[in-house]
């Protein structure tokens, strides 16, 4: 494996390195490091080592001042879905056939021509911005890779955005597939992209699908990261039936307090279980239920007995608060699900951000 720097112009969001995978041409974005996902699961599952693979909720950014673009990409796993944006602005939806080397034409909207510049400015980002966003696997869920191989500008210039072209806060992102976005019909309907439009703010999505186990290296993974402002810490769904309370607590304890250590000024958020099958099991008790109390106290007792002043808790119930947001599986949100929590943490994060500007 050999990890390559990044090509010139181009800002990969979201992405901590750019591998080069034997036998496969091109860069293939990674969320995580290799030297952590291949540290995940050792010592029980090792369903990390492939979530930290996937894309989904990773960018491509770049200004130019050509009308079109062409974009060449591939989805070596599976078919793809990206969504593209002119800074805030829906521009259009593409699905990347797994196997070949796929290219998107695209042609800045000749609306944007007609209407005043002051009209264009009032989203979180420059209408300048091309954004490039890895959404999901055709069909659904989080399991897409995808490789970049190269951006045409016809020969104009290309260049990342700047600082003004962004949001200036940055929110870390931790959880299961819910935070990761599963079972969103789009990576832009996800609770955490529905909460970072009305909040004005940038997302970096380290959600691992079904494996967010809470490993000591992930957790000294997020605290060596410096470039974000408030993080959030969805807990527990994907530990229930596989570890005990004991281990829960301290794995949970060991990631905030690492969290704090190295952030004593960012705000670190709890997040307590989401209602699911398990709060409204007809016959009980049963271990699940137990399971998801248990956790969801654990983490009540962190904030507590931690009590440092930047570390908050929300409970789960009152982000999703209606049951029939839930996807036929009873765990995973629906996009109304998803724009619900959405709505209810953005309202919660707003006071706690307000408290740090």
């Amino acid at each position: 494996m050999n990890v390559n720097h990044k090509p010139d112009g181009i800002q990969f969001y979201n992405v901590e390195e750019l591998e080069q995978i034997p036998g496969v041409p091109g860069l293939t974005l990674q969320r995580y490091p290799a030297d952590v996902r291949e540290r995940l699961g050792i010592d029980v599952y090792d369903m990390g080592r492939r979530s930290a693979t996937m894309a989904a909720g990773c960018e491509l950014r770049f200004v130019t001042e050509s009308r079109q673009v062409r974009l060449y990409v591939s989805s070596p796993l599976t078919d793809g879905e990206l969504v593209v944006y002119h800074g805030d602005y829906f521009h259009s939806m593409h699905t990347v056939k797994a196997g070949g080397v796929v290219g998107l034409s695209l042609q800045k909207h000749d609306m944007f021509l007609q209407v005043t510049e002051q009209s264009l400015r009032v989203g979180r980002f420059s209408p300048d911005v091309w954004r490039v966003v890895v959404s999901r696997a055709s069909g659904g869920g989080t399991s897409i890779q995808l490789t970049f191989h190269h951006l045409d500008t016809f020969g104009y210039p290309v260049r990342e955005p700047l600082p003004e072209e962004v949001p200036s806060v940055r929110w870390l992102a931790y959880g299961s597939s819910i935070t990761q976005g599963g079972s969103a019909i789009h990576q832009h309907g996800t609770y955490v992209q529905q909460a970072a439009r009305r909040l004005g703010v940038d997302v970096y999505n380290k959600g691992l699908s079904g494996s967010c186990y809470i490993e000591p290296q992930v957790a000294d993974y997020l605290a060596s990261l410096t470039n974000w402002d408030i993080a959030t810490l969805e807990l527990g769904v994907n530990m229930r039936g596989r570890f005990t309370t004991e281990q829960f607590r301290e794995r949970a304890e060991y990631l905030v307090s690492t969290l704090l250590e190295k952030h004593p000024d960012k705000p670190i958020v709890l997040l307590t279980i989401f209602p699911n099958v398990a709060t409204r099991f007809i016959n009980e008790p049963n271990p699940v239920t137990l399971a998801n109390e248990a956790f969801c106290e654990q983490l009540r007792d962190l904030q507590r007995t931690l009590g440092a002043p930047n570390l908050h808790l929300i409970e789960g119930s009152d982000i999703l608060t209606d049951f029939s947001g839930l996807t036929a599986d009873l765990v995973h949100p629906s996009d109304y699900g998803h724009m619900l929590m959405g709505q209810q943490l953005a309202e919660r994060l707003r006071v706690i951000l307000q408290e740090i500007n």
